[in-house]
């Protein structure tokens, strides 16, 4: 399913089916709400499928080439080139070579890693969008990162990878956080007033 399809849905439900009553609703006001419920979603598949849930589907991979380094400390980051979800980089690993331990916070994560060989005891710490690769010095290689995206990296059109057997939960944990959802407060035309609504 697509965002616009989950709003669509929510709408729907919102609305009672009344055709006449979707206008007041804009579905870009529910679109928060689905990407918290996806990333929700994400985090319960990954609990319940395990390794099986890191697939081409779900995870998105990137060639970084743009590297920065951090002099007061004497280490090389790069940035996300998406949002992520919670733990949501899978790998990073350099050109040739087995992939860097990725370290959330006081706990190493070494069983998502794709493989299970560890070279220099490199390890990449996430800060936010970015990813320090510790005692690293000033390197200036590519390197490639696998990440599962967090709901707000898709776009309207674009395919949610929910598995099916967890969509359901998507859809009714997003109707549940907008059950407080008033009617659109966007203007319909515009009137060069921006006092109205």
């Amino acid at each position: 399913m697509t965002k616009k399809e989950v709003a669509d849905l929510l709408i729907t439900n919102k609305a009672g089916g009344n055709t006449a009553n979707f206008s007041k609703y804009d579905r870009r006001d529910f679109y928060n709400y689905i990407e918290i419920a996806f990333d929700d979603s994400v985090g319960k598949a990954r609990r319940a499928m395990g390794n099986e849930y890191l697939t081409a589907d779900f995870v998105k991979s990137y060639k970084i080439t743009q590297l920065y380094y951090d002099s007061f400390v004497d280490e090389t980051f790069f940035v996300l080139p998406c949002s992520i979800v919670n733990n949501g980089l899978i790998s990073v690993s350099p050109p040739q070579g087995a992939d860097f331990i990725i370290q959330a916070g006081e706990e190493t994560v070494y069983n998502d890693l794709e493989s299970g060989v560890i070279i220099d005891n490199r390890i990449v710490e996430q800060f936010a969008n970015r990813c320090y690769i510790k005692k690293s010095g000033k390197l200036s290689i590519p390197i490639r990162i696998k990440v599962i995206p967090s709901g707000n990296s898709y776009a309207d059109g674009e395919q949610l990878p929910v598995p099916t057997e967890f969509e359901s939960y998507m859809i009714t944990m997003a109707l549940e956080l907008s059950e407080g959802q008033a009617t659109s407060p966007y203007k319909k035309t515009n009137d060069n007033n921006f006092q109205t609504f």
